[in-house]
């Protein structure tokens, strides 16, 4: 067994870990419920990754007669997230979880579902805007026919 003193490498490496625990709860990995009016409750769920380097040193002084010991050294922590998914409750209770990655059962993506908006939006502004000039062309015709009944008239 070795006995680890108290100094200055272990005080760095517990601060660094202290403050990668800060960042790191179970409110990254599950994130903060949103319920909706018609009660459903989704729950963002995201992967966490945490990584932790550091090192030092005591070393004493050639200079130093007394035995004082310096220290050198340095660490860090990196974390990432990544959103995995959604975790969705119904009103009635019952739970599905949506993949942003990985469909199930053939359905689409998140992520596939954002890349498709922009041409769905087109498509639906097309729609609507064939709709617009086939009522203005049946107006127009309405309107010729009525003013091609007036002349008859006359």
């Amino acid at each position: 067994m070795i006995f680890m003193e108290e100094n200055k490498v272990s005080d760095l490496f517990s601060k660094t870990l202290e403050s990668a625990k800060g960042v790191v709860d179970s409110n990254t990995v599950m994130g903060t419920p949103i319920t909706t009016p018609q009660g459903t409750t989704i729950i963002p769920v995201s992967k966490v990754s945490v990584g932790f380097a550091g090192g030092g040193t005591d070393f004493a002084s050639r200079k130093d007669a007394e035995g004082k010991k310096n220290f050198g050294g340095g660490g860090g922590t990196g974390v990432t997230a990544k959103p995995v998914g959604f975790l969705v409750i119904d009103a009635e209770g019952g739970v599905k979880f949506i993949s942003v990655d990985e469909p199930a059962n053939n359905e689409m993506t998140v992520s596939e579902l954002a890349a498709k908006l922009p041409a769905i939006f087109a498509k639906i502004k097309e729609f609507f805007e064939k709709k617009k000039a086939e009522k203005e062309e049946v107006q127009e015709a309405e309107e010729d026919k009525k003013s091609a009944e007036g002349k008859i008239t006359e």
